[in-house]
């Protein structure tokens, strides 16, 4: 997962870098207002993820 993310906020920051180099410096903060945002998503995501639980049991029913 982690590196999923790293994948995207690397592409995200080149690509705003390549934009800041030929004079378009303001999509640089952008990008990295954007990496900020997908990394609260996946933050968010993992924290869902982590409370979810499914337990199976096999045996005797009890009631």
């Amino acid at each position: 997962m982690l590196g999923a993310f790293s994948a995207l906020a690397v592409v995200t920051l080149a690509i705003g870098i390549g934009f800041a180099l030929v004079g378009a410096w303001l999509v640089l903060p952008f990008a990295g207002l954007e990496v900020a945002a997908l990394a609260a998503a996946f933050v968010a995501h993992l924290r869902r993820v982590g409370k979810e639980l499914e337990t199976v049991r096999i045996g005797e029913r009890r009631t």
